[in-house]
């Protein structure tokens, strides 16, 4: 959330024609609070060690936004790129003065591109509680990131587990649906794939897997054996 309405900053320049072509330098104001954590030291925030590392850098994040037009969990999986790093280095950052920090989450920034000169600024980052996320971008990102793991109807059983927390007397079916997932990898439980909506249903109602099924019956059968 420190570096997300850089972010935003950023999209508000690229709404108005800016493109990684065309910028020539970029100043970020930053809340000094924030700044050791996203600010420092400036080099590495520029040029990463790692993807991971990116993810702490405002200048590489910035940058990236710019090349690609999006930032997500994708853009820090791979080795820092160097098309996103040459950007980063065209930026610099200076101390915001009355920032409201942490109250508020606020970025400007200021810039040259070839056009000419360029600044945007936000008072508050987006998902703060005045200026709250919608649920379907919440839904839309959490089935964006899940999928990254998941079948779609893993997803959508997930969501729907989820959501109906606030209603639920409890999380039982969600932990069911969360050990049916740990156990069958998926769609699939011992090696019996589970593809059916409604079959599944049934198992996070009522706690019964293939597997455990199996055993009631043959229990059961031995039982009247016996």
């Amino acid at each position: 959330h420190y570096i997300h309405p850089f972010l935003e900053a950023i999209e508000q320049a690229m709404a108005e024609g800016l493109r990684a072509d065309d910028l020539v330098s970029l100043t970020a104001f930053v809340p000094p609070p924030a700044a050791p954590l996203i600010c420092e030291p400036w080099a590495r925030r520029q040029a990463p060690i790692s993807g991971y590392d990116g993810k702490w850098g405002l200048a590489y994040a910035m940058a990236l936004m710019l090349v690609d037009g999006r930032v997500d969990v994708d853009s820090f999986t791979s080795h820092p790129r160097a098309d996103v790093v040459a950007v980063a280095q065209r930026m610099t950052w200076a101390p915001m003065p009355d920032h409201g920090f942490p109250r508020r989450f606020a970025a400007r920034i200021e810039g040259m591109g070839k056009k000419g000169p360029f600044k945007a600024a936000l008072h508050q980052v987006l998902g703060a509680p005045d200026r709250p996320v919608n649920t379907a971008a919440i839904r839309a990102k959490f089935a964006s990131n899940a999928t990254r793991r998941f079948e779609a109807m893993r997803v959508a059983q997930l969501e729907e587990a989820i959501l109906g927390l606030v209603s639920a007397p409890d999380i039982a079916a969600l932990g069911r649906l969360l050990e049916l997932i740990r156990l069958g990898r998926n769609n699939t439980i011992e090696g019996k794939a589970i593809k059916s909506p409604s079959v599944t249903k049934s198992i996070i109602k009522n706690g019964v897997t293939p597997a455990n099924t199996s055993s009631k019956r043959k229990g059961t059968g031995e039982a009247e054996r016996t």
